[in-house]
């Protein structure tokens, strides 16, 4: 019997009690790929372009938007993949205006949200007759709910599934942290496994002109230029990290729950000047964390407050 691997990038997940610093050191890249749509002004007909593999992962969208502006319109979409993230790009040059005394780009995230995943990918059947499940991610919700690597599932809930993309579609309306029952065929019998469904996160950029860019939050060390924000704040689980400099050397970021012990670091090499990235503390007990950065011999501190909806 010949299978066809559908890649279910999408269907990755790191389980509920998956800790922060797994969920948000989970950057590798695993598919890069974008497509460009470019009329030079004047012209009448556009020109498209297609990136993936190699040339996706060197393009730099900055640059592409700091030497077209100008002259053409155009339109960068696009999508970076990661085991724990996924980022789509949406830039329209006609959303920006030209700024005769910046020229500095950065990303600017319109919104987060949360993708239901299984944590697998399978490949279809060619009877059709369910699909063949061929990796189980390690702390996922598949591998939590029991299935494992050659087990074929057949439905989910009453959802008939025949390829990967009916996998997908069932867990289209669905919440997360919602239980469905996966039907498993195993030798001829059949078995219920009840799943508790996943995420992962999901964030839509752009980028804009940002040397002007005004943070209206308390800063906790004030000096001219630099500003750093935490939004929303409170939070039930999601919040936004801004930071804005006008020194150019590494950042390091830290994360503390309120008895001090570290759960989240980062690094930043290369800062352009502006951090835009988003924390993940869904997975936290309610109360007061602590979130600081630091370059050089400056500290800024703020406080996060993590309220409970569970």
């Amino acid at each position: 019997m010949k299978n066809y691997l559908i890649p279910s990038l999408l269907l990755f997940f790191f389980l509920l009690q998956n800790s922060l610093l797994a969920q948000l050191s989970a950057d590798e890249v695993v598919r890069e790929n974008y497509l460009i749509s470019i009329k030079k002004h004047g012209e009448q007909n556009s020109e498209y372009q297609y990136l993936n593999g190699e040339e996706a992962q060197s393009f730099n969208i900055e640059k592409y938007i700091a030497d077209n502006i100008q002259h053409s319109n155009f339109i960068i979409s696009g999508k970076k993949i990661s085991y724990g993230k996924t980022i789509k790009i949406e830039f329209d040059s006609k959303n920006i205006s030209v700024q005769d005394d910046c020229n500095q780009l950065c990303k600017s995230i319109v919104t987060v949200s949360k993708v239901p995943v299984f944590g697998l990918t399978v490949s279809a059947m060619d009877d059709l007759q369910g699909v063949l499940v061929e990796t189980v991610y390690e702390g996922s919700s598949a591998e939590f709910a029991g299935i494992q690597p050659g087990d074929m599932i057949t439905f989910v809930e009453d959802s008939i599934i025949q390829s990967g993309c009916d996998l997908l579609e069932s867990i289209g309306e669905v919440e997360v942290g919602e239980v469905l029952d996966v039907f498993i065929e195993e030798e001829g019998s059949q078995k219920i496994l009840p799943l508790i469904i996943g995420y992962k996160i999901q964030e839509i950029v752009t980028y804009d002109y940002c040397c002007n860019s005004e943070l209206n939050v308390e800063v906790s060390d004030e000096k001219i230029g630099n500003e750093f924000s935490v939004f929303p704040n409170p939070t039930d689980g999601i919040t936004q990290l801004k930071f804005q400099s006008g020194e150019r050397t590494d950042l390091n970021i830290s994360l503390t729950d309120v008895a001090g012990h570290q759960i989240y670091k980062s690094e930043v090499k290369d800062f352009n000047g502006f951090y835009n990235e988003v924390l993940d503390l869904t997975n936290y007990a309610a109360g007061l964390y602590f979130v600081q950065i630091i370059q050089g011999e400056q500290v800024w501190t703020e406080k996060i407050v993590l309220q409970n909806i569970k």
